[in-house]
């Protein structure tokens, strides 16, 4: 029987980041891994569309993607249209479980932070995401992009059986680029050979980047960061702003170190990217980082100042150090593939439909 996919997408509109990629990724993988499946992506009118295909639908509910309306779109609009031609199982890539009960739900569940630590978060983030944690139990399977978020889950209350462990993966764009290019890149960001590159907003305290910038001073490197531009930032720190898929690349194969300082993530893509790229890693010892970095990366506590500049200082001065921490970053990367991600959502994704079906 040809299986009916809805799909939350949404996230293709956010701005780069977790949320986007996972989802870019996650569904060019499912369209490859599942020929005999249709798929219909849901969005709000102003949200960018993927190209469509002969399998792959676009349908359009009315509302806004605006943090305090997005519940409306969830709880009104998107039941409604599901409702008149409800497919098999929808697939809540962002975690935001619909109302109604027009089809089995499978939910994403990137993380639970915005629980544990709601300080982190502008309070209209803070509203939506409790309405969302508030609608997981209400979803027929979750998927948790890693251990860790799945141990949050079931510290939340959801059963274990329905938490499911289907993690992130690198990007294809995201290999080991030629000293040519990787040069390039460096030089045109007026960077010095042996920079620190981080990735993140630097007014995010969960991403701890003021904290690596301190380190980064002691140990006499000039720390490059790639995402949202603040007014001010110390004098070692190059602010980059956004940059492309290629260009971060680029940046990855170039640096010195890659550094993810964070508090706590539900993943860290950035960090599986860089190994990827062949950058010498450094993560802290928080949330999931320590299991998507296994030897790959060097942990460090994340409030540890001086263990940030002594781990900088090392990869500086230890040419051997720095290039068996590279193989075994890229070796770590190498474990990680959409396409089984995609097989493992997959079979979640059909079990529900299944169970649907025979409630019926």
């Amino acid at each position: 029987m040809r299986l009916r996919i809805g799909v939350d997408a949404r996230s293709l509109g956010e701005p780069p980041g977790g949320l986007r990629r996972h989802l870019t990724e996650l569904l060019a993988a499912l369209l490859a891994a599942a020929p005999e499946t249709d798929f219909s992506c849901y969005l709000t009118p102003s949200d960018p569309a993927p190209e469509t295909s002969g399998r792959l639908h676009v349908v359009r509910v009315p509302g806004s993607r605006r943090s305090l309306l997005r519940p409306l779109w969830e709880l009104r609009s998107l039941p409604r249209t599901l409702a008149a031609e409800p497919p098999d199982v929808f697939l809540a890539a962002s975690g935001a479980v619909p109302g109604g009960r027009a089809c089995p739900v499978v939910a994403v569940v990137h993380d639970l932070a915005y629980l544990r630590q709601p300080g982190w978060f502008r309070w209209p983030h803070r509203l939506y995401w409790r309405s969302v944690s508030a609608r997981l139990p209400r979803a027929a399977q979750l998927l948790a992009v890693s251990q860790a978020t799945r141990d949050d889950c079931l510290r939340h209350g959801l059963a274990p059986e329905r938490v499911h462990l289907v993690p992130n993966a690198p990007s294809r764009v995201f290999f080991r680029r030629p000293a040519e290019e990787a040069r390039a890149a460096r030089e045109r960001c007026s960077l010095p050979e042996g920079f620190a590159l981080a990735v993140g907003a630097w007014d995010d305290p969960r991403k701890n980047l003021v904290r690596l910038a301190a380190a980064a001073a002691r140990a006499g490197v000039v720390l490059a960061v790639v995402g949202a531009v603040p007014r001010r930032a110390p004098a070692n720190v190059r602010l980059l702003g956004g940059r492309s898929d290629d260009e971060l690349a680029a940046l990855m194969s170039a640096a010195g170190a890659f550094a993810v300082p964070s508090l706590d993530e539900g993943f860290g893509l950035p960090l599986l990217e860089a190994m990827a790229c062949g950058a010498p890693c450094l993560a802290a010892r928080a949330g999931a980082l320590p299991e998507v970095a296994g030897a790959g990366a060097w942990l460090v506590p994340p409030e540890d100042v001086a263990g940030w500049a002594e781990a900088l200082r090392r990869l500086r001065d230890g040419p051997e150090e720095r290039a068996a921490l590279q193989a075994r970053g890229r070796a770590r990367a190498a474990a990680f593939s959409w396409e089984r991600s995609a097989r493992l959502a997959l079979e979640v994704l059909h079990r529900a439909a299944a169970a649907g079906r025979a409630r019926v």
